[in-house]
């Protein structure tokens, strides 16, 4: 079911809002990216536009999911949007901030009972101009896959909030497609025993940076990120990661691999944080790089921040060409050298889609096919 506006209603500011943006607006303003050699933060500020327009609200024709525009979710449910908002973690830095403080459109969506064990399919539109800020609720002991195909064109921002309440278990496959440049973040809060499986696929945007942030608010709260990026030509990609343990007994594994082509970059910059309290975590963070262009690079940063004791984190890193003995051993059985180059890409990437739900595999295996 769909319903409400597009735009967001500007008169709308309950002083909750008013002080969410507020906040928002103060880290923009502090700036508190460090200047990085791997980064162009000139380059990336110059992609922060006032927005023009409104963007569109998803449509999804399944009994159990509700869409409503922001504006309706503002005003039905004020408490619940509240609350979730300030579970959120601090925005990262000045362009996460910045659409958090200037979004102009945005929905929620709300999966109940009734979408049980269902497939959720959706595409989300952003044509330049907009500032999305969107949320996804999951019933409490709601099980649930959604596939999400981002499309935009020109300069896109988007905010994205999910929010697993208790004992919920959501696979969330999210498929970039967009075709100019990204400022994009996304947090995910999952409350206790619940249980998320998130996937990013990066292929289609020029330059992008995105920040995503599993945040475990709830003991024996669980994330998973297996999550993957294509690039070729001179696409570049900034990428910030983080676990956020908080609670007791809370597990997470991240494994993010990367091929780069042509003259492409990538910068992976991960963190694990285990709060005061958060005893019993298990966290795990990876990440590893393929390279295939001979100017490509790929800049990988792992960290831990741990703050109590009795838990266990580990990080580990790789970047590394081709290998060339997997391409001697195709080719010495008739495959054609770039066939073999394919073959062998291909296979490393797949290896993080075979980790996630049958259900979402093939719309995975389908996009690295046309991306390789």
């Amino acid at each position: 079911m769909v319903r409400g506006a597009i735009a967001l209603d500007t008169a709308m500011k309950p002083d909750w809002l008013a002080k969410y943006r507020e906040n928002n607006q103060q880290v923009f303003e502090a700036k508190p990216v460090k200047k990085s050699k791997y980064s162009s933060i000139t380059q990336l500020e110059s992609l922060l536009t006032k927005p023009v327009k409104g963007a569109a609200i998803p449509r999804i024709d399944m009994q159990g999911v509700e869409v409503m525009g922001l504006n309706d979710a503002v005003e039905k449910m004020p408490a619940q949007i509240a609350q979730i908002l300030s579970k959120e973690e601090v925005a990262a830095d000045q362009f996460e901030a910045y659409v958090n403080s200037n979004f102009n459109s945005g929905h929620v969506i709300i999966v109940g009972r009734k979408a049980h064990k269902k497939k959720i399919a959706m595409e989300t539109k952003l044509e330049e101009g907009a500032l999305q800020k969107s949320i996804i609720i999951i019933e409490e002991g709601v099980e649930c896959c959604i596939v999400n195909k981002m499309h935009g064109s020109g300069t896109v921002l988007h905010s994205q909030t999910i929010y697993l309440k208790e004992g919920a278990n959501a696979t969330i496959c999210t498929i970039h497609s967009e075709s100019g440049s990204l400022i994009a973040s996304q947090q995910c809060i999952v409350e206790g025993r619940g249980k998320l499986t998130n996937n990013n696929c990066w292929f289609g945007p020029k330059t992008a940076r995105a920040r995503v942030a599993n945040i475990l608010n709830g003991d024996g709260a669980s994330a998973r990120e297996y999550s993957l990026l294509y690039s070729g030509e001179t696409q570049h990609f900034d990428i910030n990661y983080s676990s956020v343990h908080r609670q007791r007994a809370t597990e997470s594994h991240c494994i993010f691999k990367s091929v780069l082509d042509g003259e492409s970059r990538n910068v992976f910059d991960a963190m694990i944080r285990i709060e005061e309290g958060a005893t019993g975590a298990n966290a795990l963070l990876e990440c590893h790089s393929m390279i295939l262009g001979e100017k490509a690079s790929s800049n990988q940063i792992p960290s831990l921040e741990i703050k109590t004791d009795d838990v266990k984190a580990t990080h580990s890193a790789t970047v590394a060409h081709i290998d060339d003995d997997e391409l001697f051993y195709l080719c010495s059985r008739g495959i054609k050298k770039e066939s073999a180059r394919e073959m062998v890409a291909k296979g490393f990437l797949q290896s993080v889609s075979y980790m996630l739900p049958q259900a979402v595999r093939g719309e995975i295996g389908g996009e690295i096919e046309k991306a390789l």
